[in-house]
């Protein structure tokens, strides 16, 4: 379980170093720190079900967005199942909960991060969709590995 956490800590702070190193060029100083995030912040944004953290994109008028929300379905599932694989518990099934869980908080934190980005929009849609690809990946990791310890 330690391993875990410190996995999830380091992915959260690897995403958010590279997420301000894209918006600034790479330049790491405070005066371009700062002009990535919102000078108007409200911490409680996620208690405002009017705020923007709540709202929905249409795939019609941005078609743009279908690549970017599978791959984050695929990589949300692939982290999840990397951490179902590192996860040292006998119970496959809570051993993907616990995946699930884990790779479900490293995208919630990251969108609650984008929300406070300037240029980038933190979704709970996108919470969601995340969420999606760790449960179908973790789901069909236990289902193979069942079925190949029925076929040996």
């Amino acid at each position: 379980m330690r391993n875990i956490i410190l996995v999830i800590i380091f992915i959260f702070c690897i995403n958010i170093i590279l997420s301000i190193a894209f918006v600034t060029g790479g330049a790491f100083d405070a005066a371009s720190i700062r002009s990535v995030y919102r000078s108007d912040p409200n911490i409680l944004f996620f208690l405002d079900f009017s705020s923007s953290f709540y709202s929905i994109y249409s795939f019609i008028e941005a078609p743009s967005l279908i690549p970017r929300k599978i791959s984050h379905f695929i990589i949300y599932g692939i982290l999840s199942a990397v951490l179902f694989m590192i996860t040292p518990m006998k119970n496959n099934w809570l051993r993907g909960a616990t995946a699930i869980a884990s790779s479900t908080f490293i995208g919630m934190i990251d969108e609650f991060h984008q929300y406070f980005l300037i240029s980038r929009d933190g979704l709970f849609i996108d919470i969601l969709i995340n969420m999606a690809g760790s449960i179908i990946f973790v789901i069909a990791l236990i289902k193979v590995m069942k079925f190949s310890q029925e076929t040996d």
